[in-house]
C-alpha cells in the first residue's frame, strides 16, 4: 500500500499512519475517537480539548499550533450561540457519529486505494493534469478531519497548498463576530448533521486541467495576449442576465468562478463571496484544498458531481445560512481527453478549440464586454450568459470550474 506512488505523494498530508499494507491511525488517537464516540463531549470547550488530544497523538498534526482563537472560536458558536436544543443533537447524535466516522477514515482509504487506478487521491502539483475520484463518503470522513483540525500543516505552504484546517474559520469568528462568519459554519455544521443522518453514497471528481504554455504539435496551446487583442472573429448571439444565481441555474449550466489561483479562496477564512458562498452550500467542493495547489494561467480545476446541502440569503457581508437545499446530486464526468484534430473536417476557430478543449468559459463583466466580444464565433451554438453564472446546452451539466486561464485576457 505504501509503495503507491499516488499515496506517497499525499501521505505526509495525511493524518494517518501507513505500514506496510496497512493504513491506520496511532493507538492513542484510536482510544480518543472511541471515546468521542461514546458521547464524551457535551461542550465547545470539552470538544476542543479532544482536538488538542487528538493533534498531540499525531505529532505531524502537532508540529506547529492552531491560529490563536481558536479554542474561543470553537468555545463561542458551540456553547453560545448554538441553542441548548441544537447544542444536545450535536453533541449527542451528530459528533458521536462524526466520530465513529472517522474512526473508518483508514480503511476508507484502503478500500479507495484497493479500487482505484489512475484516479487514486494524491498531490496535483503545478502543471500536472490529473484526476482524482472520491466517494461522498471518504469525502465526509477527509471533512471531518478538517472540523478538529487532524491534517499536518508544516510543509503545505511550501507546495503552495491551501488552508485545509478549520481553525482559522472558527478563530475568525471570534476574532472580529460577524454574522457572515456564523452563518458559514451553520453550512458546515449543516452538511456533518446530514450526512451523519444518511450517507450519500455518490462520487465527486477533481481535475486538474492544464494547456500546454508552448505550441505542440496536434495539441491546443495557452494563447498568448496578442491572440485576443488582435483576433477579428466576431461574437456569436449571447444574453447577459442581471439576476440569478450561479448554482440555481438549470441543468446544462457550466458553473465558473476565477477569483482565486488558490481553490476555495477564502472559504476557510473571511471570505464569503462567490467561491466562498459556493464551498460552503457545497462543502464537497473543500476536500480539493487537501490536494490541489495553486492554479498558474494555463490551468483550470473541474469539480463534477458536488452536492448542495444549504440554502443562503445575501452576500458578503448580508450573507445568512438557510436550512436545507432540495437534493442535488450533480452528473459525473469521467477523463475528457483533449481532443485531436480531424484533418478531414473544416478548421473550426482557435476559441473555439480551446473552449470545447477544456470545456469551459471564464466569465467577468469585463470578459464579456471585451475579450467574448472579439473571439467567440458563430460556429459556438448560442450562449446565456449570466453575470454570475454561464449557460450552453454543449456541456455536461453542473460542473463547478475554478480557472486561472483568461486572467490575461480581462486585461487587454
Amino acid at each position: 500500500m505504501e509503495e503507491r506512488e499516488e499515496l506517497k505523494s499525499i501521505l505526509g498530508y495525511l493524518p494517518v499512519v501507513a505500514r506496510s499494507w496497512s493504513l491506520f491511525w496511532p493507538s492513542q488517537a484510536v482510544e480518543t475517537l472511541k471515546d468521542l464516540g461514546r458521547g464524551r463531549v457535551n461542550s465547545g470547550e470539552v470538544l476542543f480539548t479532544a482536538i488538542s488530544d487528538l493533534r498531540r497523538s499525531l505529532s505531524a498534526s502537532s508540529s506547529r499550533p492552531l491560529t490563536p482563537g481558536a479554542a474561543d472560536g470553537y468555545a463561542l458558536f458551540f456553547d453560545d450561540i448554538m441553542s441548548r436544543e441544537e447544542s444536545g443533537k450535536w453533541f449527542g447524535e451528530v459528533f458521536p457519529a462524526l466520530a465513529n466516522l472517522l474512526l473508518r477514515l483508514p480503511s476508507l482509504l484502503q478500500l479507495h486505494y484497493q479500487n482505484a487506478e489512475d484516479t487514486a487521491l494524491r498531490l496535483l502539483g503545478s502543471q500536472q493534469p490529473g484526476l482524482v475520484l472520491l466517494s461522498q463518503e471518504l469525502i465526509s470522513a477527509l471533512l471531518g478531519c478538517s472540523l478538529l483540525c487532524l491534517f499536518p500543516v508544516t510543509d503545505r505552504s511550501a507546495k503552495h497548498l491551501p488552508t485545509i484546517n478549520f481553525d482559522h474559520l472558527f478563530a475568525a469568528l471570534c476574532d472580529s463576530y460577524n454574522q457572515k462568519q456564523e452563518n458559514k459554519i451553520w453550512c458546515i455544521i449543516h452538511y456533518f448533521e446530514k450526512i451523519t443522518s444518511r450517507m450519500p453514497m455518490g462520487f465527486v471528481s477533481f481535475e486538474r486541467k492544464v494547456l500546454p504554455l508552448e505550441p505542440t504539435p496536434l495539441r491546443i496551446s495557452y494563447p498568448k495576449a496578442e491572440f485576443w487583442s488582435n483576433s477579428v472573429i466576431p461574437l456569436c448571439r449571447f444574453e447577459v442576465h442581471r439576476s440569478g444565481l450561479i448554482e440555481d441555474q438549470s441543468s446544462g449550466a457550466l458553473e465558473v468562478d476565477f477569483a482565486n489561483k488558490y481553490i476555495g479562496g477564502g472559504a476557510l477564512h473571511r471570505g464569503c463571496v462567490q467561491e466562498e458562498i459556493r464551498f460552503m452550500i457545497n462543502p464537497e467542493l473543500i476536500a480539493s484544498m487537501l490536494f490541489m495547489s495553486s492554479m498558474a494561467d494555463n490551468e483550470a480545476i473541474e469539480i463534477v458531481g458536488a452536492e448542495r446541502f444549504s440554502n443562503y440569503t445575501g452576500y458578503a457581508s448580508s450573507f445568512r445560512f438557510c436550512v436545507s437545499a432540495a437534493p442535488r446530486i450533480y452528473t459525473l464526468q469521467l477523463h475528457r481527453k483533449l481532443p485531436q484534430p480531424d484533418p478531414t473536417r473544416p478548421a473550426k476557430p482557435p476559441l473555439y478549440n480551446f473552449i470545447s478543449s477544456f470545456g469551459l468559459v471564464r466569465c467577468s463583466t469585463r470578459v464579456i464586454h471585451t475579450t467574448l466580444s472579439a473571439t467567440l464565433s458563430d460556429s459556438l451554438p448560442k450562449l446565456s450568459f449570466n453575470l454570475r453564472s454561464v449557460n450552453t446546452t454543449s456541456f455536461p451539466p453542473h460542473r463547478f470550474v475554478s480557472s486561472d486561464l483568461l486572467r490575461h485576457c480581462t486585461q487587454a
